[in-house]
């Protein structure tokens, strides 16, 4: 059930982050047009005053006028434009500072997401965790020896749908269908190394985006600890990611998810059968 809601919180996640990312755009644009209309109000205001200037001075003098002020307006022009009057180095307003703070959050969950849903899958692949009807769960693979992990359900389709039902009540995002999670379930051209090296790419993107967060300050207390936890979280799959790849055989492992570290982001521990086995 993990590796179904890791990659259905990976979608959500990535609609919030495109929304967040529209709306700095939005207020980037605004701020633009802003000072595009202040500074072309401003322009109009010295072109009335040089013509007042030009209309008690010598001809002579308003050719060296002018001159002097198309030199003055032609730099203005050629150094800035709309979009650089948007990115000047001013400080960010608190609202800009909020859109950044979340969308390095959402990106660090995303990240944790994604690591995860890779981890899981070739731990699937490897046998190294077992689930009723693989990575689709369809009915006839359900054999009655793992009936009991599905007390309440036949298949992963029935658990899918009584899951993310509700998801249909919103219109934002769009529901995803079980038929959408079996699709892009399809490990068969990856082998295992290869989700093993994409998953630890991701914990530590996700490591570096929740230490943006921290970084940016002003966060609440509550903030930290989270972003911390999720930066320790990634940091312990990693090592577990070490350890599975290192070993030997896959059936010299025994493999567990917990959540002593983060209270959303599982983390695997991996261990040799041996050592838990004296």
């Amino acid at each position: 059930e993990y590796l179904m809601v890791y990659w259905y919180l990976e979608y959500v996640q990535t609609s919030l982050i495109e929304n967040i990312h529209q709306a700095d755009k939005s207020l980037r644009d605004g701020f633009a047009a802003d000072a595009a209309a202040a500074a072309a109000s401003a322009s109009k205001v010295d072109s009335r005053l040089e013509g007042t200037e030009s209309d008690v001075r010598p001809s002579s003098s308003r050719k060296g006028k002018k001159k002097k002020k198309g030199g003055r307006g032609e730099s203005n022009s050629s150094n800035h434009s709309n979009k650089d009057i948007a990115r000047l180095d001013t400080p960010l307003t608190p609202v800009q500072t909020q859109l950044l703070i979340e969308a390095c959050r959402l990106e660090a969950q995303r990240s944790m997401c994604r690591g995860l849903v890779r981890m899981l899958a070739g731990l699937i692949s490897q046998g190294l965790i077992k689930v009723p009807g693989g990575t689709t769960g369809s009915d006839d693979d359900v054999e009655d020896s793992t009936r009991t992990c599905l007390p309440r359900y036949n298949s992963l389709a029935q658990i899918f749908e009584q899951r993310f039902a509700m998801m249909h009540a919103s219109p934002f995002p769009p529901a995803l269908h079980f038929a959408d999670y079996v699709g892009s379930m399809d490990t068969s051209t990856y082998n295992p190394t290869a989700l093993y090296e994409y998953s630890s790419d991701c914990f530590a993107s996700a490591r570096h985006q929740a230490a943006n967060v921290i970084s940016i300050g002003g966060i609440t207390d509550e903030l930290k600890r989270e972003m911390t936890a999720l930066i320790h979280a990634a940091q312990t799959n990693q090592v577990a990611l070490m350890v599975v790849c290192n070993a030997s055989s896959p059936n010299d492992l025994q493999v567990s998810l917990e959540f002593y570290i983060h209270r959303v982001f599982a983390v695997v521990k991996a261990k040799s059968k041996a050592k838990s086995n004296p």
